[in-house]
């Protein structure tokens, strides 16, 4: 690599498109947040491109998304919040769109590495990761390399079953917006959320619940902490 390359990555979600330009040392050169245009997403990330690398040349380009990635095909297998990303020619359009070679990874194997080479993992030689907002996901690294496993989607812990009585899966519990639903029908059948700060918003979300939880709101601190259980309760079957 020359002075004049740089390396973009990209980070998609349902909310937010995130882009940044680094140059050969890791430096940010320039960074943007964009809301996804889900019908629009190939011609969206080119122009993003475009806007990031400014006078350089890119050398590389790395794409998170949400979903089961299949890295030998390039393809994306199955993205509930972006259905559009499992289209057959997907990958094909966004390489001849970028007109550069195109990394294509679950968001949560491209966050572990990232964390693993630049983050809270450098110097172990295994660790496993996990991220939870809209949904839950994970990934292992093992030797230094993401675990993929047999199929290539090891890792996706929010799978996992929490309650063995009706297959409950830790996303439906643990998830921004299922941490919201439940708090919803805990406040419509226990009489004492009445006393909560939640029960005078018509609609909350996620972080109202964890900011009341921060101030010393006994409802909210209850849902987090059932919460946690759920998620240690996963953590501890990763183990």
């Amino acid at each position: 690599m020359n002075d004049n390359n740089c390396l973009l990555g990209f980070e998609l979600s349902r909310a937010v498109l995130r882009g940044v330009a680094l140059d050969t040392d890791g430096n940010v050169l320039a960074q943007e947040t964009v809301t996804p245009e889900p019908e629009n997403l190939v011609a969206q990330i080119a122009e993003l491109a475009a806007h990031l690398r400014g006078e350089h040349a890119v050398k590389a380009i790395g794409l998170a998304v949400p979903g089961l990635v299949n890295r030998a095909a390039n393809r994306v297998e199955v993205s509930p919040d972006l259905p559009n990303l499992t289209r057959e020619d997907f990958y094909d359009e966004l390489r001849a769109a970028l007109n550069a070679p195109v990394w294509l990874d679950n968001d949560a194997n491209a966050a572990a590495y990232a964390e693993y080479t630049r983050g809270a993992g450098r110097g172990c030689r295994d660790m496993f990761y996990a991220t939870i907002g809209a949904g839950v996901g994970g990934a292992l690294i093992f030797g230094g390399q993401v675990w993929r496993g047999a199929g290539g989607y090891a890792g996706e812990f929010g799978h996992l079953t929490i309650n063995v009585e009706n297959d409950t899966t830790l996303e439906y519990l643990a998830s921004s917006e299922n941490i919201v639903r439940r708090t919803h029908d805990r406040l419509m059948r226990d009489s004492t959320s009445s006393l909560s700060q939640l029960g005078e918003q018509e609609d909350f979300t996620a972080l109202d619940i964890a900011s009341a939880a921060n101030d010393d709101d006994d409802f909210a601190i209850m849902m987090m902490a059932r919460t946690g259980k759920f998620i240690g309760t996963a953590l501890a079957g990763v183990i």
